[in-house]
């Protein structure tokens, strides 16, 4: 399967017209956009295109599958662990195919703990190897014998699995389309799973059919994990069937929101300061009243184990490379007012400021207020925020793996 390396924010003339038109119809490409806001992949028969992060570092000779899988992975554990939220302009992230990349985690998962699925039928053994007493004492006659007793016939059970049934067939069928197009994002598979998988015969073609068949045997069966597997099997031909073809779209837009989620999650020394900010206060008729949803929230706060040192860590998904693709005023006077807000409760403490920037340039250094008639920098007056830039896909790897970035969290505080 042929694989296409895409950057966030490349332009759109850079894409194919098959690729854009399947984005257009998830919503992702709207008709004013000149360049893309995507993370993932578009899977159209054999061909799979990629979107990875901007300014990620990554040459000829990295292996793209495992590239990709990394990215897909990390943007599967997001759509687990994340809280909505809004960002500063409004809007949301969306994960597209968030439902069929779980669904396909969960049934590929169940393969490899418990195989397919298979019918079993017990059928009552006369004189078997293995004697059921319950069964043998209700059903066979008892003969005395001196001063014990005896039974002729003894009876127990035998299972027969059965590999050709309805639900088998739909189950391989299911485990193979996704083996395919998905199974390599999350595991190393055998290179005999695909050959032993297509012994089977395909089941029935249509997905309606297939659906009554798995309706009819969730009535049937008790087990917890028998159950969920038919509802997750039921789900995903749902889902496929809403999206007719080979056609497949799996991401995000607005990219920022992982980005600030996974930088969160791999800092160490975090402190919780956001129940220690002012809040905004009004006076009306004569009295106070604290705007209770209207504090101030920083993203990320550090603080070493003396106390001595903070860091105000705010996460940026911008290009960075010049002061265009940098954060504007909104950003930059509320990073400077967070840190006199600390400053205020901390008195004796030394506070940093940082914006965190995704890839490896690392050519813009610091961002400072100055006056504009003396040309003089207000460092004193307001602490510079500090640019760092993190590799993105160096981060995933400490992300998927619930890593800490132990090396960064000391840097930002100076440890």
């Amino acid at each position: 399967m042929k694989i296409n390396i895409h950057e966030d924010r490349c332009m759109l003339s850079l894409l194919s017209k098959d690729v854009i038109d399947i984005l257009k119809v998830r919503n992702i490409i709207r008709n004013e956009q000149e360049r893309i806001d995507f993370c993932g992949m578009v899977i159209r028969r054999e061909e799979i295109d990629v979107f990875i992060p901007r300014n990620s570092s990554i040459n000829k000779n990295n292996n793209t599958k495992s590239i990709c899988s990394l990215l897909m992975r990390a943007i599967h554990k997001f759509s687990l662990r994340r809280e909505r939220f809004s960002l500063s302009d409004g809007d949301t992230e969306h994960i597209t195919g968030e439902s069929l990349l779980n669904l396909a985690f969960r049934i590929l998962t169940d393969y490899i703990s418990h195989g397919i699925y298979s019918k079993r039928v017990y059928e009552i053994k006369k004189n078997p190897s293995k004697t059921d007493w319950n069964r043998t004492i209700k059903k066979s006659k008892i003969y005395p014998s001196f001063e014990s007793y005896i039974y002729l016939d003894t009876y127990g059970k035998r299972k027969k699995i059965f590999y050709n049934d309805p639900i088998t067939l739909i189950h391989v069928s299911i485990i193979r389309e996704i083996y395919h197009s998905y199974g390599w994002i999350f595991f190393n598979f055998d290179s005999n799973t695909e050959s032993n998988l297509s012994e089977f015969e395909n089941p029935v073609s249509d997905i309606k059919i297939k659906l009554m068949i798995l309706e009819n045997e969730l009535r049937h069966v008790y087990s917890d994990r028998e159950t969920k597997l038919i509802k997750d099997m039921m789900d995903y031909l749902s889902e496929v069937n809403g999206h007719p073809g080979q056609d497949c779209v799996i991401g995000v837009n607005k990219f920022q929101t992982v980005w600030e989620h996974m930088i969160d999650a791999c800092l160490e020394y975090k402190f919780d300061i956001n129940n220690k900010l002012a809040k905004p206060c009004y006076k009306i008729n004569g009295l106070y009243e604290v705007a209770k949803n209207k504090g101030g929230r920083t993203d990320t706060v550090l603080k070493d184990e003396t106390g001595k040192k903070l860091a105000i860590v705010d996460a940026k998904y911008y290009g960075a490379t010049n002061p265009n693709e940098l954060p504007g005023w909104p950003d930059i006077i509320k990073q400077f007012f967070y840190a006199m807000a600390l400053k205020d409760i901390y008195q004796n403490s030394i506070i940093y400021n940082y914006f965190v920037f995704p890839g490896g340039l690392k050519n813009i250094e610091s961002i400072h207020l100055q006056d504009p008639i003396t040309k003089v920098l207000k460092d004193e007056s307001y602490e510079p925020i500090r640019c760092i830039f993190i590799e993105p896909f160096s981060l995933m790897k400490a992300y998927n793996s619930d890593s800490k970035l132990k090396d960064l969290s000391n840097t930002l505080l100076h440890i």
